[in-house]
């Protein structure tokens, strides 16, 4: 009997990923903060070991998120919209930093308006 990932735990996963990523935190931080070894938290982060629901929580809360943002973007009819490992692995370092930084933004409305100002900015 061959065994398949779920999509959906493929999903979590590379939103725990990019999570971590963008919050600038390792993965032997993160493991010492949800409970597991790195190792195990590669195993997450590539779908090959699913999150238990108190990890999953644990993982949230660790990295400042809601429980449900590892569900953003899934839907069953089509492709996961994660960001994938490949795409966070070709970002610069000033383009992570700009992640960082926007992502500590707490004001919806500065946020909204600096993506107004990029989208104007890189179609010139």
């Amino acid at each position: 009997m061959k065994s398949t990932v779920d999509p959906i735990d493929i999903h979590v996963g590379n939103n725990l990923f990019k999570y971590r990523k963008m919050r600038g935190i390792s993965q032997m931080e993160l493991s010492t903060r949800i409970g597991v070894t790195f190792q195990q938290l590669q195993k997450y982060e590539k779908a090959a070991n699913r999150l238990s629901a108190s990890r999953l929580y644990k993982a949230a809360v660790a990295l400042s998120v809601d429980i449900g943002d590892f569900y953003d973007g899934f839907n069953d009819n089509k492709k996961s919209t994660a960001i994938s490992k490949t795409d966070i692995f070709d970002l610069d370092n000033k383009t992570i930093e700009m992640l960082r930084l926007f992502n500590d933004i707490k004001n919806q409305d500065i946020k909204k308006n600096l993506v107004t100002l990029l989208k104007s900015v890189s179609s010139e």
